[in-house]
């Protein structure tokens, strides 16, 4: 017996869930699905601070959505605006869009960086969807087997294309693998101005420690202050805990920050810290 091409084709199918009595519709897509389990205490953090900003959440690194999955299950007409550079997650993220016809949303197929060039992006050849996907070519927690395939992806510098986000930004979420600074560095002059709350991944990798410091010595130079993400052992969120400055992480789960302008020292009112 004979079958067509479209028999050994993953099935394409929709799961229906509840995210703390929510409801999100997760298109699978030959297999591909966005995960909302993981970083539970990013929805924590989203649920304590959204309501406390008027404002864009702009996202640098949106991979297949689980950062903007959450956005929407606290915030579901919140202005989002997304930058991905890997053209393989766009598909999947129209998909994601329009099954919970979420609005609002709008999704930029570039990355962020301190100047407009054209890099090269560095994924593992056998996923070319993997949240691991870097600009930066090799990474000690990632030898160059890991991130095997390289293809090509443009990079704007953020003041080129501010002008697309007609809003000041509330919440800026930077999760690039390793080239935090450059984002930085280009966004430098809108962060100063919009202040926003800006959550940042900084990854336990020591040839990263020098960019990392630059990363919180110029956000500490715009105005901010560093505090890590602790978290629980069920991956909720716990507290903050003061960052004068960048310190290796003692443990692989304190790799998560949150910057806060010094001049809204309302915003940490209610919050555990240490």
């Amino acid at each position: 017996m004979k079958f067509g091409r479209g028999v050994i084709r993953p099935f394409n199918f929709t799961l229906r869930r509840r995210v703390e009595g929510r409801p999100i519709k997760i298109p699978v897509v030959g297999g591909l699905k966005v995960g909302i389990s993981g970083e539970r205490f990013l929805l924590d953090v989203l649920e304590l601070f959204l309501p406390k900003l008027e404002g864009a959440f702009v996202d640098v690194g949106v991979n297949l959505g689980q950062t903007l999955s959450k956005v929407k299950l606290v915030d579901p007409t919140r202005s989002y605006f997304g930058f991905e550079p890997n053209a393989a997650c766009h598909a999947y993220l129209e998909k994601l869009v329009r099954a919970n016809n979420w609005p609002n949303v709008t999704i930029l197929p570039c990355g962020l960086s301190d100047r407009t060039s054209i890099l090269r992006l560095h994924v593992s050849a056998h996923d070319a969807t993997d949240g691991l996907g870097s600009f930066l070519p090799s990474l000690e927690e990632r030898p160059e087997a890991v991130l095997n395939y390289a293809k090509h992806a443009v990079a704007f510098r953020f003041a080129e294309l501010a002008h697309l986000i007609d809003e000041r930004i509330a919440f800026l979420k930077i999760d690039v693998e390793g080239a935090e600074l450059e984002v930085v560095r280009g966004m430098a002059e809108t962060i100063r101005r919009d202040e926003p709350i800006v959550a940042i991944e900084l990854m336990p990798d020591r040839t990263l420690v020098g960019r990392h410091e630059q990363t919180v010595a110029l956000l500490q130079s715009l105005g901010y202050d560093l505090f890590c993400i602790e978290k629980q052992s069920n991956n909720r969120w716990a507290g903050l805990q003061a960052m004068p400055s960048y310190v290796f992480p003692v443990a692989p789960s304190m790799t998560d920050y949150l910057a806060i302008p010094r001049s809204k020292p309302s915003l940490l009112d209610h919050v555990p810290q240490r």
